[in-house]
């Protein structure tokens, strides 16, 4: 996937239509049951006060679903075959409808102030929604539209884990009869209790360096996936118990909502944290230094030593396109058949909005090419160029683009490899890849 650009807004980056479910489903569904129950009928409540149980409604549960949706969008990614390294971003992009939804509660109480009830919320319809609402809800997020499967919730750390959220109720309404509180409270104590738990588990076997396999990385994220999704199931239970009791549990909302995000923030940036501009740029001189001490050696030891230099792109017919690269002869000794294979990567935005019509749903790619030199004499650089071509990936026929699609913007980045007689065997400075920015694009014959 090509990394995506603030130069270009693209909505699959901020909105995936499983994440907004809450919104659409779970909150209007549980207002519904709520008014009905609670209040004379849905038409006939008051627009101010609808505006106020809503909000707080939104302030109370926006957090506990968002943080649901990312626990179980990372456990989901970190079991695929690919395990991108761009879950990070994409988990704060699907987050932000949530957000906003938890922002416009806030304003919305701010100035509604908190709606109290009519009489209490029935314990059946408290059980409806905390059981009925909330657990298809979890049940569509996590395995609907072939999202997930079960058991990459027990894979890669020990069940006896598990036993905490059990014992943990078992020990807070112990408590509780010698201390009563309202059910509500103690339940959303225990919300925070939990995530915190499982989170610093996780983190515990993190820092130890428990991810040396991918399995144990696998487990660390599911174990402090499972610990947010039980703390925010358990809150959003807590604050739904408080509607039934007499008089209503007082749950501090935003004190409660600052702890998960607290919690969750230091979870997440320590699995996920980008790379910083000193550390991108301390990796890069490092890489340098390796290759040109690998130069060094070969050329001390009289091996030939090819350095791979500035890479173009021209187009030259609607559907296919020259693929140029500049080669050095860099060692002590001639090279001869010398061949750069080329491999292409397309990016799939410009090439949805740009080279396909709106109905189009063929897939495309470029094959790999080659280009040749035969002989490069010491310190001698020559330019080897290679056609490529746009080709239906289903026939392997030639396909003919849209008017509006350049080609040379369709690429996302090229990879090379290069290998000649003396030294056969590609190495790892002999090849790469280069980003779409880096490659120098040539007028269209």
């Amino acid at each position: 996937m090509k990394s995506p650009s603030p130069s270009d807004f693209q909505l699959w980056l901020f909105f995936d239509p499983v994440s907004v479910i809450p919104w659409i489903f779970l909150l209007p569904l549980t207002f519904i049951v709520i008014v009905n129950n609670c209040e004379s009928k849905l038409t006939t409540m008051r627009f101010k006060a609808g505006l106020a149980l809503y909000g707080q409604m939104l302030e109370a549960l926006s957090l506990p679903y968002v943080l649901t949706g990312a626990a179980i969008g990372w456990v989901i990614v970190v079991n695929s075959p690919d395990n991108p390294s761009w879950i990070g971003g994409l988990i704060i992009g699907w987050a932000l409808p949530g957000g906003l939804a938890l922002a416009s509660g806030y304003l919305i109480t701010r100035h509604t102030g908190y709606y109290r009830l009519a009489k209490p919320l029935s314990r059946w319809a408290a059980y409806f929604i905390i059981f009925g609402l909330w657990g298809s809800g979890l049940a569509i997020w996590g395995f609907g539209a072939g999202r997930g499967d079960i058991r990459h919730w027990f894979v890669g750390y020990d069940l006896l884990f598990l036993l905490f959220t059990p014992l943990s109720f078992i020990m807070a309404f112990a408590i509780n009869r010698f201390s009563p509180r309202p059910v509500s409270l103690v339940l959303a104590d225990l919300s925070i209790l939990n995530v915190i738990v499982y989170t610093v588990v996780a983190l515990t076997y993190w820092l130890w360096g428990a991810t040396s396999t991918r399995l144990d990385f696998i487990g660390v994220v599911t174990l402090g996936g499972i610990g947010i999704i039980l703390g925010c199931s358990i809150y959003h239970a807590s604050y739904l118990w408080s509607l039934t009791e007499v008089p209503v549990g007082t749950i501090e909302v935003r004190t409660k909502n600052w702890h998960f995000l607290e919690i969750f923030s230091l979870f997440f940036f320590f699995l996920f944290a980008p790379e910083s501009i000193s550390g991108m740029a301390n990796r890069k001189q490092i890489d340098e230094k390796i290759n040109q001490l690998l130069i060094e050696v070969r050329a001390h030891s009289n091996k030939t030593v090819i350095g791979v230099g500035r890479m173009s792109v021209r187009q030259t017919h609607k559907d296919s396109g020259t693929i140029c690269s500049d080669l050095t002869n860099q060692g002590l000794h001639v090279a001869t058949g010398l061949t750069v294979e080329f491999t292409y990567e397309l990016d799939s935005m410009y090439l949805a909005t740009h080279c396909l019509t709106e109905n189009d749903s063929v897939q495309i790619y470029i094959p790999s090419s080659t280009g040749v030199i035969e002989r490069l004499e010491v310190g001698e650089t020559q330019n080897t160029c290679s056609t490529y071509s746009t080709r239906y990936r289903d026939n392997d026929k030639p396909f003919t683009l849209l008017p509006t699609c350049d080609l040379r913007n369709l690429l996302a980045r090229v990879g090379y490899r290069v290998s000649y007689s003396q030294d056969p065997i590609a190495r790892s400075d002999y090849q790469g890849f280069v980003e779409s920015s880096y490659i120098e694009k040539l007028d269209t014959e």
